[in-house]
């Protein structure tokens, strides 16, 4: 069985897109992956975990009203992809998974995916993210072995 836990922030849509701060992505990551993101993986998604929020499969909407520069990436499709490449690259599922998002992902690029050994316990932790083509970070993730 597992446990989850969700804190979700909704904003004030603003009169025009401003991207929160960038953090940058790891110069030297120890795993490193592409994935494509196009409007069909994000309406399946969507589809599949019953999200009807317009802004992942709607570009209208998502630039008119919410004003995003595209198809915003599900946080918990980042996350997926996260946990999945951690389960590829350790050659088993973590124990435990955490992720946060930082700035929004769009569908007009590839996702990084980046991991790096934890430095306090290689062999049990290892620190991810997920980044656009100009190395800004849009989700964190930390998965443990142990």
């Amino acid at each position: 069985a597992i446990s989850e836990r969700q804190d979700i922030v909704y904003l004030k849509i603003p009169e025009r897109f401003s991207p929160p701060v960038a953090t940058p992505a790891p110069e030297a990551p120890d795993h490193a992956e592409t994935v494509e993101i196009d409007t069909v993986r994000l309406f399946r998604y969507s589809a599949c975990t019953f999200n009807a929020h317009r802004i992942h499969y709607d570009l209208a909407y998502a630039q008119e009203v919410e004003k995003y520069p595209g198809l915003v990436v599900h946080g918990p499709l980042q996350a997926t992809l996260l946990m999945d490449a951690a389960t590829r690259w350790r050659g088993a599922a973590p124990k435990t998974f955490r992720f946060r998002g930082v700035r929004p992902m769009f569908h007009t690029h590839a996702l990084h995916m980046f991991g790096v050994n934890a430095e306090e316990d290689a062999a049990h932790a290892m620190d991810l993210c997920t980044a656009d083509p100009g190395g800004a970070q849009g989700m964190q993730a930390r998965a443990t072995w142990a």
